[in-house]
């Protein structure tokens, strides 16, 4: 249980993160957004990614698969749909800056799933008896 809390935790904040690190990008890509027009671009995108949890419900890994691959397509899609309408840019500067945001969400995860490992390794894992 405290494993799950701590990563749900560790998502919403990575949510507000990506949010920064799109705002950050905005520069690059000749876009003026506000903070909280990144937020809304952060949060429209990883809402499928926080469905899909629900899938877990149903412990078969086939199942949690097909559902999480479906859910980070759909993830993906609202990605590149919606960073040239939120940050106001065009399409063609918009499929660039959606792979930077890509590649940003990965280093994210990536980081998320280290400081797991790391707090799993000092003690805070499940205890098996």
């Amino acid at each position: 249980m405290f494993m799950s809390v701590g990563m749900y935790v560790g998502l919403i904040a990575g949510v507000f993160v990506l949010a920064y690190l799109v705002y950050w990008m905005s520069k690059t890509f000749d876009a003026k957004p506000s903070y909280t027009q990144a937020l809304e671009l952060a949060a429209y995108t990883a809402t499928p990614l926080f469905m899909v949890g629900v899938a877990v419900l149903i412990p078969v890994l086939w199942f949690i698969m097909v559902i999480g691959l479906i859910g980070l397509s759909y993830s993906v899609y609202l990605l590149y749909t919606g960073v040239p309408i939120l940050m106001n840019i065009p399409e063609e500067k918009g499929f660039i800056y959606a792979s930077s945001v890509v590649t940003a969400g990965l280093v994210l995860l990536v980081a998320l799933m280290t400081s797991s490992i790391i707090l799993w390794s000092i003690g805070f894992g499940p205890a098996y008896q």
